[in-house]
């Protein structure tokens, strides 16, 4: 019965459907069967694909592989396939949305999507999220995905966690777990590496790094070659590095350009296409190959379109286009590659490629600022500084980039706080701990304005030292910049601050470092500075060399004071006028005015030019119309010169309206002695006290000379002596004498001998022959007096005495006083007491006077004065018959014994002289 029934089933079966014996063809078209229930051809089903069936077409369509079929048409089967929790789709389209890829760029989709990635098992997807995490500034949820990853066998997840445990970035530093991680990772890729290409790219960076292994760039290289050669584009990439640096192999540039070319054309490697680019552009060779490649980078990877952008705002190997250069930076900085953000703010911000636009500009410094660019923070602060309504915003700004370790972003900050645009008042203490942050990070003007802060006592107490010690290291500078003003507050300090020991020589060479950089003041001190040390050669050249690249820079002060020393010679230079005016022609053909007036008086003079005085009148006449007063003096000096007084006159006045004193003082004079003026003391008078009053310090000394001899106002000799002592200057001596009178004679003002001693020495050393003659006659009657004193007890003050009696000094001559003295001193046993005295008294009449002549001159020969002995020799009175002590053999024994005695008491007394005179 079973089986018949089965036999039933089959007979229907086969009723249903004809055997083979009995097949007709019904001539179906293609993509149609037949259908024998409904009797016809009709369309075959769609087979029902698999998820991975979906994500292989998705990439096809992506790639281009599926005709014309929109990109649309893969989202949709990468959406169904991460929607059936397939790992692969949801891990692309995380990627798509990360890019901006066939869809709108969104972050935050894409963090999403790589998070059910991961979920899913995906080892790339958790590392995606990890950078996904960092991009939207999620260090800590990225720390947490590259573990999982790690924990998983991602050996990428493992190094990257490494690195963030090392920084204590998404939590704190733990180097232990850093150590465990490296580890973790280098056993992952030295199994992999080189059957997983890619393996081999990690392995060789922990080598290189010394990141769970020890160090080894040979090894490092090798495992690049072996990646490379399995195919790795990183491997590729990193092994044209090692060529070029010379990574554990010796460098070869050329070899490192044919493993860019092979990792960017063989491999896509976006980094390595932008590198071979950079290259050939910067070595001038084959700028249609560089934009090629640099364009290529940019298709693959939109962060890498900086290179390409650079091309064409430079014009390398294509014509200049702004507008296309700032659409690729763009590019870039939308994939937060912060360099390219920096270079779009600075054009956004300066209107390069389009009109200015401080808030794009912002926009884009905030992007790069946001990726963790210290940089972009700054330049963000900057521009939002110009805004006082956005100056607190600046201030978070230049504040996170302090943080971030960027020097110029703890300066901005600095100057914010100081400022009071904070968002507080004005905090000169936090002002100065920002500066101290910013000096840290080796930014000059940090530096120097916390010297400043140290000199001054600004936010800090003050301290020299501490001084000194920061502007010299804004002076130094790093690298690229220093601050030239540092440097001069360096010079002005060891040159004259009362708060440090005076440096002379390190004061000149910190002044030449500032003129080189065209600080005007340290170029100006240079003279001063050198006439006190008197540099040797080498500092010499320095020196001038500084003047001329601070004047090349176009300081015109700089130009004309390297014009003077070429004009005088003998200081820093030999003198060289035709140098000299050269320098001052050129400085004025650039409207320097101070070079023109030079200019002018080099013709006026004849000097380092033919002389021709039409001309220096020409320009010091149109010099002065344009209110140069000092043109106005010169050529009132030239009028005054040629006696053209009447012309000279109104010049003077006018530049003494303009407060030049020795105008002033020249206008008066004129008055004085009726030059160009109607004779008018009185007018006179007023013009010098202007002069006075205007610093003019000659000016001072001519009122003073009106008071003291009564010429238009009331005699005084308080007011001479004040007038006096103010035209007594160590630059302008011409009171010095007047004064040192007035001290002596206690005239006016309190009698000081000692002052006017010190006075009378300045205006004799200023060439006042009137204050010498004072001051030597002065001097000599301090000796005549001091030798007086002496004279009492001292035979060698008494032949002193005589000298000066006999010579007039300090007294009137007097022959018969001076001889007298001699006679004392020799009494004393002073020998040259004896020789003079022998003298004296051989020049007077009469036989005792000759005998007298002879008894001294036989004293000063006894005690060894051989010129005595001479004396007893000639025809003079005292004559012997024997030359010189030889004489002394005629003698009785009784002269001989007498002899001896003298010899004994003057050596006795001279020994005596030499010890009162040592007292």
């Amino acid at each position: 019965m079973l089986q018949r029934g089965i036999c039933a089933v089959a007979g229907l079966f086969f009723w249903l459907c004809p055997s083979p014996a009995f097949a007709i063809d019904r001539q179906c078209g293609r993509n149609q069967f037949w259908n024998p229930t409904q009797g016809a051809c009709v369309k075959k089903p769609a087979r029902k694909l698999s998820s991975d069936d979906k994500w292989h077409r998705a990439i096809d369509i992506l790639e281009g592989k599926a005709g014309k079929t929109p990109a649309s048409e893969a989202i949709k089967l990468l959406e169904t396939g991460c929607a059936d929790n397939h790992a692969p789709s949801c891990e692309t389209l995380a990627f798509l949305y990360a890019r901006g890829r066939s869809v709108s760029q969104d972050l935050a989709q894409a963090a999403i999507l790589s998070d059910k990635a991961c979920a899913l098992g995906s080892l790339d997807g958790c590392v995606a999220a990890a950078q996904l995490a960092m991009r939207n500034n999620h260090p800590d949820v990225a720390r947490k995905n590259y573990g999982l990853a790690c924990e998983r066998g991602a050996g990428a997840a493992c190094a990257r966690g490494a690195d963030m445990a090392a920084q204590g970035a998404g939590g704190t530093a733990d180097p232990a777990d850093a150590k465990r991680l490296y580890s973790a990772a280098f056993a992952i890729f030295s199994t992999q590496c080189p059957a997983v290409n890619t393996a081999c790219a990690h392995l060789g960076l922990l080598y290189y790094k010394g990141n769970g292994v020890a160090a080894d760039k040979s090894k490092a290289y090798q495992a690049w070659v072996q990646g490379c050669s399995a195919g790795s584009g990183d491997s590729c990439n990193f092994q044209g590095v090692a060529l070029e640096e010379g990574i554990g192999i010796a460098v070869d540039k050329a070899g490192a350009m044919t493993y860019f070319e092979r990792a960017c054309v063989q491999y896509d490697h976006a980094g390595a296409c932008t590198t071979h680019a950079d290259r050939l552009a910067s070595r001038g060779q084959n700028f249609a190959t560089a934009l090629a490649h640099a364009e290529r980078g940019c298709q693959l990877d939109d962060s890498e379109c900086g290179t390409s952008a650079n091309m064409y705002a430079q014009g390398a190997g294509v014509a200049v286009d702004n507008a296309k250069a700032n659409e690729l930076f763009a590019k870039a900085c939308e994939r937060s590659e912060t360099h390219a953000c920096v270079k779009l703010g600075d054009r956004r911000r300066d209107g390069v490629g389009g009109p200015a636009d401080p808030t794009a500009a912002v926009k884009a410094f905030d992007r790069a600022c946001a990726a963790g660019d210290a940089t972009g923070c700054t330049r963000a602060g900057q521009v939002l500084a110009q805004t006082n309504a956005t100056t607190v915003t600046a201030f978070r700004f230049a504040d996170l980039a302090c943080d971030r370790n960027d020097g110029a972003g703890c300066m901005l900050a600095s100057e914010l706080a100081a400022a009071g645009k904070h968002g507080k008042t004005a905090d000169v203490e936090r002002a100065f701990r920002l500066a101290v942050r910013g000096c840290s990070q080796n930014h000059p003007t940090a530096c120097a304005v916390v010297g400043e802060a140290y000199e001054k006592g600004v936010g800090v107490e003050k301290d020299a030292s501490h001084a000194l010690e920061h502007y010299r290291k804004a002076c130094e500078g790093d690298a690229t910049t220093l601050k030239a003003s540092a440097c001069e507050a360096l010079a002005r300090m060891l040159w004259n601050s009362p708060d440090v020991h005076k440096e002379p020589a390190e004061a000149l060479n910190f002044a030449i470092r500032a003129c080189m950089y065209s600080q005007a003041d340290a170029c100006a001190w240079l003279p001063a500075y050198a006439t006190e040390v008197k540099p040797d050669d080498e500092t010499k050249s320095k020196a001038m060399a500084a003047l001329a690249q601070a004047c090349k820079d176009h300081t015109e002060q700089a130009c004309v004071l390297q014009g003077d020393l070429f004009a005088q010679g003998g200081l820093l230079s030999d003198k060289a006028p035709k140098a000299a005016y050269d320098l001052y022609a050129a400085s004025c053909s650039r409207k320097y005015v101070r070079a023109c007036d030079r200019q002018a008086a080099a013709y006026a003079n004849g000097f380092g030019v033919a002389a021709d005085v039409n001309q220096a009148t020409t320009m010091w006449k149109e010099l002065c119309d344009q209110q140069y007063t000092n043109a106005c003096v010169s050529l009132a000096g030239m009028y005054r010169n040629q006696k053209r007084y009447d012309d000279a006159m109104p010049l003077l006045l006018q530049a003494c309206d303009q407060k030049f004193g020795d105008a002033c003082n020249t206008a008066a004079y004129g008055y004085y002695s009726q030059q160009g003026a109607k004779w008018d003391v009185i007018a006179a008078g007023k013009l010098y006290q202007r002069a006075c009053d205007g610093g003019f310090t000659v000016g001072c000394t001519n009122v003073g000379e009106l008071y003291e001899f009564g010429v238009g106002v009331p005699a005084d000799a308080q007011q001479a002596a004040t007038y006096y002592d103010k035209g007594c200057t160590t630059d302008e001596p011409s009171g010095c004498g007047r004064i040192a009178r007035m001290l002596a004679a206690g005239n006016g003002i309190a009698k000081d001998l000692i002052r006017a001693e010190a006075m009378f020495r300045r205006a004799c050393t200023a060439n006042e022959p009137e204050a010498c003659r004072e001051l030597a006659d002065r001097l000599r009657a301090a000796a005549y007096q001091g030798a007086t004193n002496q004279a009492k007890d001292n035979p060698y003050y008494m032949w002193v005495m005589g000298k000066f009696s006999r010579d007039g000094v300090g007294v009137v001559k007097n022959n018969q006083a001076a001889t007298a003295w001699f006679a004392k001193a020799c009494d004393g046993y002073d020998p040259m007491g004896c020789l003079d005295a022998g003298g004296a008294f051989a020049q007077l009449d009469g036989s005792a006077n000759r005998d007298r002549a002879k008894l001294y001159f036989e004293r000063a020969c006894g005690a060894g004065v051989e010129a005595g002995c001479l004396r007893l020799a000639g025809k003079h009175p005292g004559q012997v018959s024997t030359k010189g002590c030889g004489g002394c053999s005629s003698r009785s024994d009784g002269a001989t014994v007498f002899g001896i005695f003298v010899v004994a008491a003057l050596a006795w007394q001279l020994g005596r002289r030499r010890q009162q005179r040592c007292v």
